[in-house]
């Protein structure tokens, strides 16, 4: 079996119960990454990137870049000026 796949679940009665067979041993422990917005996806099921950068941006550990001191290039780093 596939150490990661994807399916969808219902939460029912504090259990979660995959739309379709799931290939595990009895308590075999697997990790769950829960999203429940479903805006938050593309058409295809992944998250976009555009929502992976707003979601990073948000998060306080990324903090520390807002810092000036963080900044180690100015404008004058660049090789070629854009406009």
């Amino acid at each position: 079996m596939d150490k990661k796949f994807r399916t969808k679940a219902k939460f029912e009665n504090g259990l979660f119960k995959p739309s379709e067979p799931v290939n595990l041993s009895s308590g075999e422990e697997v990790e769950l990454i829960i999203i429940r917005d479903e805006k938050i996806l593309d058409i295809s099921g992944d998250i976009s990137d555009e929502d992976l950068m707003n979601l990073a941006s948000k998060n306080p550990s990324f903090d520390f870049l807002k810092d000036e001191e963080e900044d180690i290039y100015s404008i004058d780093d660049l090789k070629k000026r854009y406009k």
